[in-house]
């Protein structure tokens, strides 16, 4: 879609995203920032990749976030009454 300075054979989506999710996995992602969009008139293409895109990132973030409360839940010992 609409950027800038497209280059040949560039990253395609399923690439894009798996190398999204090894960052997510790997890092502790607080902010994500989508940059170099260039929306073309005759399209929504663009704005709708890069939505997805951040749909996406968001969506890993959350994903990671519940797993860690899910083991703290699971690990935390219950206390003796």
């Amino acid at each position: 879609p609409g950027v800038p300075s497209p280059v040949p054979a560039g990253m395609g989506w399923q690439e894009t995203l798996e190398v999204l999710r090894a960052i997510v996995r790997a890092k502790n992602v607080v902010a994500a920032d989508v940059v170099e969009l260039c929306p073309r008139s005759e399209s929504v293409l663009s704005e709708y990749a890069a939505a997805r895109l951040v749909y996406r990132i968001m969506a890993g973030i959350v994903h990671k976030e519940a797993q860690k409360a899910t083991v703290r839940r699971i690990v935390k010992p219950r206390s003796r009454r």
